[in-house]
């Protein structure tokens, strides 16, 4: 059964097998005096004069068997309405008692603000906490109850509850936020472990890698580099890992691609996890932009007749061959005038004549 109240989302339900304490909720949480009662309570409480607002309201649904009850916060948390608080009896035969029904609503609804109306020592609180654990969202209400009572509970749990979900959903946004400014980051983040296994990545390394996040998680990051950087790596470990203020490496990344990368690993230790927090930064084209400057500085092994070059492997190479190689010259060939007077001098002639 239920009394509504559409303007308030707050949702109240009772569970109790006797239909005389559904009577009493109604009558206290739905009824006309509800208003005037809980403005009465404001003022004896803040010492104010009844306020001209209206105060919340509630809807309030009742359940006579624990079973009962959690088919309804089930189908609450599904429909995303769930209930704030539940008043729930310690007895209720023959099913579940009290204990037994809120174990198996927090299973459902972890946030969900009980009040255990009992008339009875059933338990005492060391039985309770060892069943239900260490909480604050659970009170014990004793029977014969006063209609303040329920009213303060009411409004202060469902005030809590309210409190605690917003909390809880800018959190998750934030949290949303966050990871996908990790994820789409234009570097690599990961987390390593003492051994160099990754622990925690960003879909941007995963791309680095020409793999995904689960392929990689718990690999060993050694086994993805080039061979020379894999021995690199192994050699820098400890000192990478254990330094406190951080290091820098360069490695060249294999991993699943056909190509390898050049990757700067920037790492700092994470001491309160005891793991070593990594950035990867591409830097291919920097390092390919720098061998080759450093190539065309260097000195080259020149024929001094055919002006032949000498590469790193011991053949000549002709001039442009090797400068395009090495390079991102182009060669386009003519004929000086020298040239154009010792092999074709006729025709050197014949411009010289035009001119």
């Amino acid at each position: 059964m239920t009394c509504n109240d559409k303007k308030n989302p707050s949702r109240i339900i009772v569970v109790d097998d006797n239909l005389s304490i559904h009577a009493d909720f109604r009558k206290i949480l739905c009824g006309e005096d509800f208003v005037d009662a809980l403005l009465s309570l404001e003022a004896s409480i803040l010492g104010k004069s009844n306020s001209p607002h209206t105060p919340n309201k509630y809807e309030v649904d009742f359940a006579s068997q624990g079973q009962e009850a959690l088919k309804m916060v089930v189908e609450a948390e599904k429909q995303g309405q769930p209930y704030s608080v539940a008043f729930i009896d310690s007895r209720m035969p023959p099913g579940w008692d009290g204990i037994e029904t809120i174990k198996n609503i927090w299973k459902v609804s972890p946030a969900l603000q009980v009040v255990l109306c009992t008339a009875y020592a059933d338990y005492s609180w060391e039985e309770i906490q060892k069943s239900l654990g260490e909480t604050d969202s659970l009170i014990i209400l004793k029977k014969p109850f006063e209609n303040v009572e329920v009213m303060q509970l009411v409004h202060a749990l469902s005030s809590k509850w309210l409190m605690s979900r917003e909390i809880e959903l800018d959190l998750r946004e934030t949290i949303k936020q966050r990871d996908l400014l990790y994820h789409q980051a234009p570097v690599g983040y990961v987390t390593l472990d003492s051994k160099g296994c990754i622990r925690e990545l960003n879909e941007t390394f995963a791309s680095f890698c020409a793999g995904s996040i689960a392929e990689l998680k718990n690999s060993f990051l050694g086994d993805l580099l080039s061979e020379k950087s894999s021995a690199n790596f192994l050699q820098q470990l400890n000192s990478f890992f254990y330094k406190p203020e951080g290091q820098v490496l360069s490695v060249w990344l294999k991993a699943n691609r056909k190509d390898e990368i050049y990757l700067k690993i920037q790492g700092e230790r994470k001491t309160y996890k005891d793991y070593l927090a990594c950035t990867l930064i591409d830097t291919t084209n920097e390092k390919k932009a720098t061998e080759e400057i450093k190539t065309l500085r260097g000195i080259l092994p020149i024929c001094m007749y055919c002006k032949g070059i000498r590469d790193d492997k011991g053949y000549w190479n002709k001039l442009e061959k090797y400068i395009s190689e090495h390079s991102l010259v182009e060669f386009s060939h003519g004929i000086c005038n020298e040239c154009m007077k010792e092999k074709y001098p006729e025709q050197y002639e014949k411009l010289c004549d035009k001119k």
